[in-house]
């Protein structure tokens, strides 16, 4: 182990970086987990900040065995079993769950041991990260594919399209609607991807608006999304 920790750099900046600060000191790494503010809910509050989604870059060619400390320092005391992660060599493909053996306290403070892969990138998250940009890609695909009438309902407080998919007859039959995509590290618009995936059988698609019309609102907070928020919109409501 290179003793200055000087081969081992943080990234930090990549679509949907969930982080404010990571320092690397030997072989112990430090990270800050982004924050939104504690939201109100009708009987109780919700403190979302436990998730998180980093980078590591290893200079040297030899792997690097390292205590990854998030939340946290490395003397602190936690208390519940630590067992999975999501991680990837690049962003931009998708990720793989692996086991581990570590240690949490919800909510935010995580430790556990890693090895650093020799001369490239690691990411790093614990749940399954998808960027905005693409599962904004994927549900746009998966709604012309499945016959889906492509609806602007509204705009986000930066701006951006608030999207509906309708199918059938919605004036007259008894409509499902679906809503997801409030939370960004939690990816139900995959499930709502999935159901349109169903509706690209034309047959299927048929024998299920006979009966109902269907309405999808797949990203229910795109700005939140869009910003790495964990459980709020861009006003942390």
């Amino acid at each position: 182990m290179d003793k200055t920790g000087s081969s081992l750099e943080p990234i930090e900046s990549f679509e949907g970086s969930m982080t404010s600060g990571i320092s690397i000191n030997r072989n112990q790494v430090y990270v800050e987990i982004k924050k939104d503010g504690i939201t109100k809910g009708y009987t109780k509050d919700f403190n979302y900040n436990h998730h998180f989604h980093f980078g590591i870059k290893n200079r040297s060619t030899e792997e690097k065995d390292v205590t990854i400390n998030i939340g946290c320092s490395k003397k602190e005391d936690l208390k519940e079993d630590f067992v999975r992660v999501w991680i990837s060599e690049s962003n931009d493909v998708p990720y793989r769950m692996i086991d581990i053996k570590g240690k949490m306290t919800i909510p935010g403070k995580y430790r556990f041991k890693f090895t650093i892969p020799p001369s490239g990138d690691i990411f790093i998250a614990n749940y399954y990260p998808i960027r905005y940009s693409e599962i904004k890609k994927r549900i746009e695909n998966a709604g012309k594919l499945s016959g889906g009438k492509k609806k602007l309902i509204g705009k986000t407080v930066q701006g951006r399209d608030l999207i509906s998919y309708e199918y059938g007859d919605i004036e007259n039959k008894p409509t499902l609607m679906f809503v997801a995509g409030y939370h960004p590290p939690e990816m139900e618009p995959i499930s709502i991807e999935g159901i349109m995936k169903y509706l690209y059988d034309e047959d299927k698609r048929k024998k299920v608006l006979e009966r109902f019309s269907l309405v999808f609102l797949p990203i229910l907070n795109p700005d939140g999304f869009a910003n790495s928020k964990q459980g709020s919109n861009i006003n942390e409501i």
